[in-house]
């Protein structure tokens, strides 16, 4: 399987999961980023994960044409990005995005993350 068609059916399945769970329990989301934005290694911790799965994505799929796979390498820098700013200035990034967390942004964040998994599912599985 070709790198970018594994990697797009991988943040399909992320997506779709992650945005479901966002859209049924928007309310407990809520108070999830509440406490987390509290926690110094949980901000550490997330920046950590988004770092290396950003790098990863980015040396395996750094791939700039005028097709779908752009998608997959902007998703990867966009990891590399989220990882940076969380572990070099977490509270200025948090504090850009914690107007966001109501319970209806959430409800709303949760469809388009399922637009977005179900965007590269049909990339992956069907791209070309």
């Amino acid at each position: 399987m070709e790198t970018s068609h594994y990697i797009a059916e991988a943040l399909s399945l992320y997506f779709l999961v992650a945005g479901i769970a966002m859209a049924a329990n928007n309310r407990r989301y809520v108070t999830i980023f509440s406490e987390m934005s509290q926690s110094p290694a949980l901000i550490i911790l997330s920046g950590v994960f988004a770092l290396v799965i950003g790098i990863l994505m980015i040396l395996s799929h750094n791939i700039w044409e005028s097709n779908w796979r752009t998608l997959v390498t902007i998703a990867g820098w966009l990891a590399f990005l989220k990882g940076t700013a969380l572990l070099i200035m977490p509270e200025r990034f948090l504090s850009y995005f914690t107007p966001f967390y109501t319970s209806e942004n959430i409800r709303y964040m949760g469809y388009v993350v399922v637009l977005l998994g179900l965007v590269f599912g049909f990339f992956g599985l069907a791209g070309d």
